[in-house]
C-alpha cells in the first residue's frame, strides 16, 4: 500500500502526516473514501482563518494536535481504537543527534505509535512520518518525495537541514475493546 501523497486530496503536509502515521499505529487498510472522510474532518477541525494561512505556509505542531483531538473521536469505531496526538519531546532537550534517535526509537518499538517529525530546510519545514531508525538515518512514510532523513545531512542542532525535536508528534491508538458479542 502507497502512502498517501500531498495532492490526493489538498496541499497540507501536517493532515497527511496524521493520515500517513495510522497505518504504523495499527490501521493498515488500503485507501479507502474513509480516509478522505478523515482527511476533510482533520481540515472542518482548524479554524478558517488558521487553514487559510496554512496553505501558504503549513501549520505548526499545537494546529495539528487542535485538528486529531477534534476529528479523531468521531472515528474510533472505524480505525479500531482511540487515537491520540501528543509532543512527547516537547520539554525534552537532547545533547545529541543519537540521543534523539534512541528517543525515538523507545518510542517506536512500543507498539501502536508512530512519530511525526517537523523538518526544516533552507526553502520550506515539512511535516513526516518516521517509519524506521538505523544509526544515521530515518527511514519516512512521507507524503511527498522524501524517503529518508541522513543524519549526515539532517541534524537537530543548529544547521540548514534541521529535525526539531520538541515538534515531534506521536501518535498512539488504544485498540477498542470488543464486547462478547461483537465476537471477542
Amino acid at each position: 500500500m502507497r502512502p498517501a501523497k500531498q495532492g490526493d486530496f489538498d496541499g497540507l503536509c501536517g493532515l497527511y502526516a496524521l493520515i500517513n502515521a495510522l497505518d504504523l499505529v495499527g490501521f493498515k487498510r488500503p485507501r479507502t473514501p474513509l480516509h478522505r472522510s478523515l482527511f476533510v474532518t482533520l481540515a472542518a477541525s482548524i479554524p478558517s482563518r488558521t487553514l487559510k494561512k496554512a496553505i501558504d505556509s503549513g501549520l505548526d505542531g499545537r494546529d495539528l494536535i487542535k485538528a486529531a483531538t477534534l476529528a479523531f473521536p468521531g472515528f474510533r469505531k472505524p480505525l479500531g481504537g482511540a487515537v491520540t496526538v501528543s509532543r512527547p519531546f516537547r520539554r525534552a532537550v537532547f545533547d545529541t543527534d543519537a540521543a534523539f534517535l534512541e528517543a525515538m526509537a523507545d518510542i517506536m518499538a512500543s507498539g501502536r505509535s508512530a512519530l511525526i517529525l517537523n523538518v526544516s530546510t533552507p526553502t520550506y519545514s515539512h511535516w513526516t512520518v518516521a517509519s524506521s531508525v538505523a544509526s544515521q538515518t530515518i527511514v519516512l512514510r512521507d507524503s511527498g518525495t522524501m524517503t529518508e532523513l541522513d543524519l549526515e545531512r539532517y541534524s537537530i542542532k543548529r544547521g540548514r537541514y534541521r529535525i526539531k525535536p520538541r515538534e515531534t508528534l506521536l501518535v498512539h491508538m488504544r485498540p477498542r475493546r470488543t464486547t462478547m458479542s461483537e465476537g471477542g
